[in-house]
């Protein structure tokens, strides 16, 4: 009796974890999720920005043809859909984010401090908000208390290592766009680029990651110290830093493909 009982408890036990299994999250928690987070709206500003930067690229060198411009205006927003890279990263939300771990992020996304908090990195990001980043960038610098909370949340938040990726393949699909633009004869080779990206990676990363905390301090300006801190404290919940590395993992992975698809479209097209 004995030797049953206990076979029968280590059965139990292995089907213990399934029993316990966290819950799926729910398709109305991820949407729910992807908005109250900044998120969709983060991703929706991007193909704009690439064919801003292509435009401005392109304004003094060849003149390009109407029928050419819009071409490549396609081909952009489809290879940069933003509807695909906001796939990906549901996608991989979903493998990795449980509905319990959704709920516990979207309540504090929805508290009147993660509303304010989310209100204010949105206009951080309009052409007004970087003028006056950039206006008063001593000014915001000059707190180094509030310095190091952004510094930390930069960390804690990977922003930093993202907005590298984002400038990376923007610049790269800026060069394909105007390059094909410019000769669409002409072969297009990314390693030159590449090469040189590399050759400077130390100080565009130390300029982006001052602009990042530049950004922060603008974002939270109206915030106190408590304000922040309890921010600062939300990014380190587990929870959190699950979401973020989802996040960077899932948009790393969507941009090089958009940046293939980019290549392989021009090619066809030109």
């Amino acid at each position: 009796m004995k030797k049953i009982g206990q076979s029968v408890l280590l059965l139990i036990m292995l089907f213990i974890p399934g029993i316990i299994r966290a819950e799926n999250i729910s398709e109305n928690s991820l949407n729910r999720l992807m908005s109250v987070s900044g998120i969709n709206k983060q991703i929706e500003k991007y193909p704009a920005i690439i064919w801003t930067g292509y435009k401005k690229a392109t304004q003094n060198g060849t003149k390009i043809s109407e029928a050419e411009s819009k071409k490549i205006n396609r081909s952009i927003d489809d290879a940069f859909a933003a509807s695909e890279i906001l796939h990906a990263i549901r996608a991989d939300i979903k493998n990795n984010i449980s509905e319990s771990e959704a709920r516990d992020l979207i309540a504090w996304y929805e508290s009147d401090l993660g509303r304010k908090i989310t209100k204010a990195e949105e206009y951080a990001t309009t052409t007004n908000a970087y003028n006056e980043i950039r206006k008063n960038a001593k000014v915001l610098l000059s707190d180094e208390k509030r310095v190091k909370i952004a510094q930390k949340i930069d960390h804690l938040t990977n922003a930093s290592d993202l907005a590298m990726q984002l400038q990376t393949r923007t610049t790269q699909a800026i060069f394909i766009a105007a390059a094909t633009a410019i000769n669409p004869n002409l072969l297009i080779r990314l390693e030159p680029l590449m090469a040189k990206i590399s050759s400077q990676e130390q100080q565009i990363r130390e300029n982006t990651k001052q602009f990042i905390v530049l950004s922060f301090l603008y974002s939270y300006k109206d915030l106190d110290e408590s304000e922040m801190e309890k921010y600062m404290a939300f990014f380190e919940r587990p929870n959190t830093i699950k979401f973020n590395n989802s996040i960077k993992n899932s948009m790393t992975l969507a941009l090089d493909s958009s940046v293939d698809k980019l290549l392989n479209s021009l090619d066809d097209m030109f």
